[in-house]
């Protein structure tokens, strides 16, 4: 069986063609287009960056647990607050009358 070439190759007036290597376009990148690929480029990392930050600091920061924790460490502070100047308190009272009979001096100012 023939192929086309060997037909063609019996003719006399044939000339056996050569392979065209087609080349493959350079592609032609311009500036601007280099500048706008490298911009997305960039803003798609800091969209990751800030997705990745925001949800980090919600799993770790902003939890019941932390806000609860907080509060009783506020709690405990103000208590440590008012015990100290309950006793700065009696301590100042204590002075003020003398030493005398103290829970007794508190009875009668509560009372009158």
């Amino acid at each position: 069986m023939k192929t086309k070439q060997s037909a063609l190759a019996e003719r006399l007036e044939y000339v056996p063609e050569r392979p065209v290597q087609r080349r493959a376009e350079a592609s032609k990148s311009y500036p601007l287009e280099k500048f706008l690929s490298l911009l997305i480029l960039v803003n798609v990392l800091l969209t990751m960056g800030a997705v990745f930050l925001c949800y980090r600091l919600s799993s770790s920061v902003f939890t019941v647990e932390y806000l609860r924790r907080t509060m009783l460490e506020t709690q405990q502070e103000i208590w440590k607050l008012n015990t100290d100047l309950e006793m700065a308190t009696n301590e100042k009272m204590q002075e003020l009358l003398g030493n005398a009979n103290y829970s007794y001096s508190l009875s009668d100012i509560g009372q009158r």
